[in-house]
C-alpha cells in the first residue's frame, strides 16, 4: 500500500513546522532513496465516543490523550517504517 505523499522535500508538511520541518527536509536530502512514499500525521489511537454526561473539562482531557498521531510513516515496497 502506497503512502499518500511522495517522499520528497515539500514547501510544507502536515503538522511539521519550524525546526521539525527543517530536520525532516535535511533527512530527506541526506537519504533521498530511503522511502518511496510517506504518510503524515497518522492517528494511532481512536477513542470511543465521549459520554454525553461528561463535562467539558473531562471531554477536553480525553481528547488530549486519545488523539495522538505519528508524524511520519515511510513506505518502501512492502516495508513500513515509523
Amino acid at each position: 500500500m502506497a503512502g499518500k505523499f511522495n517522499y520528497e522535500v515539500r514547501h510544507k508538511y502536515p503538522n511539521l513546522f519550524g525546526k521539525d520541518k527543517e530536520v525532516w527536509d535535511r533527512f530527506i536530502q541526506k537519504y533521498p532513496d530511503l522511502f518511496d512514499t510517506v504518510d503524515y500525521s497518522v492517528k494511532i489511537i481512536v477513542g470511543p465516543e465521549i459520554l454525553p454526561l461528561w463535562d467539558k473539562k473531562s471531554s477536553d482531557f480525553w481528547d488530549s490523550i486519545a488523539k495522538k498521531t505519528i508524524d511520519v510513516i515511510g513506505r518502501k515496497k512492502n516495508s513500513v517504517t515509523i
